[in-house]
C-alpha cells in the first residue's frame, strides 16, 4: 500500500517527495527499496505522539525553497497521478492557501497547504493532523472538483485494499 502510494506521488510534478515512516520503519524501508528518485525519508522517532509528530517531522525536512506542500496519507493509494498534477496545477494558477479535492461533494486527500500555513503545519500536535489547521483556516479553503474516487478511498484493513480498489 505504501509502495503504490509512493510510486503516484514519485510520478507526479512535485517538486520533492517525504516519505514519514515511524512504527517499523526499518522494515518498510527495506520492502520498498528506497534508494533512488525524489523520495527523501525521514524517520519520525515521536510517532507515538500521533499525525501531527509525523506532520510536523515531514515538515522539518521540507526544502526551504518550497511555496506549497501536499499532505497525503500512505492509506490512499488510489489517488491518480493526473488528480495530484492538477491540483499542483490549479494551485499554481489559483495561489490558494488551503486546497482540498472534492470528489461528488465529498472533500478528501490530499490537502494542499501554502506556505503561509507552514507554522500551523508545523506547530501541530496529538493524531488529528492537518484537520485543525483546515477548521482553523477555513475561510482560506477552495475544494478542486475533480472525477478522481481514490481521494476518498481509506484503507482500513487488508480486505479494503482488494475490495476498495475495484470499480
Amino acid at each position: 500500500m505504501v509502495s503504490q502510494a509512493l510510486t503516484k506521488y514519485e510520478a507526479s510534478e512535485a517538486g520533492e517527495v517525504i516519505l514519514v515512516l515511524g512504527h517499523h520503519q526499518e522494515s518498510i524501508r527495506e520492502s520498498l527499496g528506497l534508494c533512488a528518485g525524489k523520495t527523501k525519508v525521514v524517520v519520525n522517532r515521536e510517532y507515538r505522539e500521533g499525525m501531527g509528530s509525523s506532520i510536523r517531522c515531514g515538515m522539518a525536512s521540507l526544502s526551504p525553497r518550497s511555496a506549497a506542500v501536499l499532505v497525503a496519507l500512505a492509506d490512499k493509494p488510489f489517488i491518480e497521478v493526473a488528480t495530484i498534477n492538477g491540483m499542483i496545477g490549479f494551485w499554481r494558477k489559483s495561489e490558494s492557501s488551503l486546497l482540498v479535492p472534492l470528489h461528488e461533494g465529498v472533500r478528501g486527500h490530499p490537502v494542499l497547504f501554502s506556505r503561509s500555513l507552514y507554522p500551523s503545519l508545523a506547530a501541530l500536535e496529538g493524531d488529528r493532523g492537518g484537520i485543525s489547521v483546515i477548521e482553523r483556516h477555513g475561510e482560506l479553503l477552495v475544494e478542486y472538483v475533480t472525477s478522481d474516487r481514490g481521494v476518498l478511498i481509506d484503507i482500513d484493513t487488508e480486505g479494503d485494499l482488494c475490495l476498495k480498489g475495484q470499480g
